[in-house]
């Protein structure tokens, strides 16, 4: 099981989570990973995702999970349509590592790609187990707004949806810092959105574990998150709103997950 972190940011920010699996799926194919299927008559890559981020809203702290199958032969298709990135930043569970994306990189990367690298790939089994090696292949062929940062080998489905309960978000917009939100978490507080076309009233304060102001144009708050939800961008709305501040323009970056104790998840957590 591969498991791998990476940045979701604009433009990307601006695809659903339905599209950005399509998307992944293209990216795991160009890069010529193994990946295992499911079964049956409709058989679809084995893809795991942490909880998902709504429209717009940036992250650098996204994980997912690919499933590779335990006995197939290597992948030899070749790496297509490929553009070098200015700039390829690698970390694995130990080091990290920042890469130029020159000549020299993209040669580097053609290499691996072709099955030239005998480090990278289980001469046994054809499947690339080296973590560096697979975001080399990952991010030579990604959009703008993915890039993966990390990536662990690991035994078992880390299964995020039962580890994930709460994530921190930084809001920046203009005068932010101004809002009244001392009372938030301690107390009822009610928002207002709506929500297939009713207008719904509901107190957030059991959904929110901290907010503080970070500067007069910024907020940081850690929401609930996965099964137990609070949307971010409801969040920030509903604040400004009952403030009497718009919104609009604001931006939202997701920074870190948290477990049920508020420990960052990290893959030794998983």
């Amino acid at each position: 099981m591969i498991v791998l972190k990476y940045e979701k940011t604009y433009p990307s920010s601006m695809v659903s989570h339905i599209d950005t699996v399509r998307l992944m799926n293209r990216i795991i194919r160009r890069s010529g990973i193994d990946i295992a299927y499911s079964a049956g008559f409709n058989p679809h890559m084995e893809i795991f995702f942490s909880p998902a981020l709504s429209l717009g809203v940036e992250s650098v702290c996204e994980m997912m999970a690919i499933k590779q199958p335990s006995d197939i032969e290597a992948q030899t298709k070749p790496l297509s349509n490929a553009t070098a990135k200015s700039t390829i930043e690698i970390s694995s569970a130990e080091s990290q590592i920042e890469v130029n994306a020159s000549k020299d990189c993209a040669e580097e990367a053609h290499s691996i790609l072709h099955g030239h690298n005998a480090d990278a790939i289980n001469t046994n089994t054809g499947i690339i187990n080296d973590a560096q090696s697979i975001l080399q292949r990952l991010n030579a062929v990604t959009v703008d707004g993915i890039r993966f940062t990390a990536c662990w080998i690991k035994e078992k489905n880390p299964n995020f949806a039962a580890h994930v309960y709460y994530a921190s978000y930084l809001f920046c917009l203009e005068g932010i810092g101004s809002l009244k939100i001392d009372d938030i978490t301690k107390g009822e507080y009610f928002i207002e959105y709506i929500e297939k076309g009713t207008l719904i009233k509901k107190d957030i304060s059991d959904l929110v574990k901290f907010v503080e102001v970070r500067d007069k144009d910024c907020i940081e708050a850690t929401l609930a998150c996965g099964n137990k939800n609070l949307k971010a961008d409801r969040f920030i709305c509903g604040v400004c709103a009952n403030n009497g501040i718009n919104a609009e323009g604001v931006k939202i970056v997701k920074q870190k997950m948290f477990d049920e104790q508020l420990n960052e998840i990290t893959v030794a957590l998983l």
